[in-house]
């Protein structure tokens, strides 16, 4: 993993709870190799799924979850653009 902790990324919910999804930033292909291999595996008595995702996967999920956060209106949000209006 890389950096540590700062590799991680666990996504959470607009009130701070975890959704359970996670982003793990592997410094080698080898380890993310490794790490898909455990696909629909266990750790502990958790099921866990693996997918590999891209950056622009990783911003845009952060950034849903900081708008959804946010006391103010979203008029408009898709992949490309973004437009927020105050209340």
């Amino acid at each position: 993993m890389l950096d540590g902790e700062d590799g991680v990324l666990f996504v959470k919910k607009p009130d701070g709870r975890a959704t359970g999804d996670a982003f793990v930033l592997f410094a080698k292909e080898e380890d993310a190799v490794k790490a898909l291999s455990k696909h629909r595996d266990c750790i502990g008595s958790r099921y866990i799924e693996l997918f590999r995702s891209t950056t622009a996967e990783v911003q845009q999920v952060n950034l849903s979850v900081k708008l959804m956060t946010m006391k103010k209106h979203v008029v408009c949000f898709s992949n490309f653009d973004v437009v927020i209006y105050r209340s």
